[in-house]
C-alpha cells in the first residue's frame, strides 16, 4: 500500500507541477495584454477629445443642415425623437347608399319619397328604443 501510496503522489506531483507551468504561461499571456491594454488605451482621453472635436467641426458648423427623418417638409431646428409605433390603419369607408332613383312621373318619386321617409323613421325609433 505504501508503494502504491507513493505512485499517487509522484503522479499528483507532477499534475501539479503540470498545472503550476500551466499557469505561469497564462500569468505572461495576461501580463503582455495588460501591458498592450496600457500601450493602447494611455492616451484615450487625448484619442476621444481629438474624436469629440473632428464631430463638432462637421456637424456643429453652420453649414450643416440637419434632415429629417420623417419628412423633407420638416425644419429640423432642435432635436428629433423618433418613436415605432404599432401600424396606423385608416378606418373602413362607410358603405355608400345609392343615390335617389330617378324618377320618371311624380307619382314615381312621391312612392319613392315614402319609401325613404319609411326607412328614416324606423331608424330614428330604433334610437329611442
Amino acid at each position: 500500500e505504501i508503494w502504491d501510496g507513493a505512485a499517487e503522489l509522484k503522479d499528483g506531483a507532477d499534475k501539479l507541477k503540470d498545472g503550476t507551468a500551466e499557469l505561469s504561461d497564462g500569468v505572461s499571456e495576461m501580463k503582455d495584454g495588460v501591458g498592450e491594454m496600457r500601450d493602447e488605451t494611455g492616451d484615450m482621453d487625448a484619442q476621444l477629445e481629438k474624436e469629440i472635436e473632428k464631430l463638432l467641426e462637421e456637424y456643429g458648423g453652420r453649414d450643416f443642415d440637419p434632415i429629417s427623418f420623417v419628412s423633407a417638409q420638416n425644419r429640423v431646428e432642435s432635436v428629433q425623437f423618433v418613436l415605432k409605433t404599432a401600424d396606423i390603419e385608416a378606418p373602413e369607408t362607410p358603405e355608400k347608399k345609392a343615390p335617389l332613383e330617378e324618377a320618371g312621373s311624380v307619382w314615381q318619386r312621391i312612392v319613392a319619397l315614402a319609401r325613404h321617409w319609411q326607412q328614416f323613421t324606423d331608424a330614428i325609433r330604433s334610437w329611442f328604443a
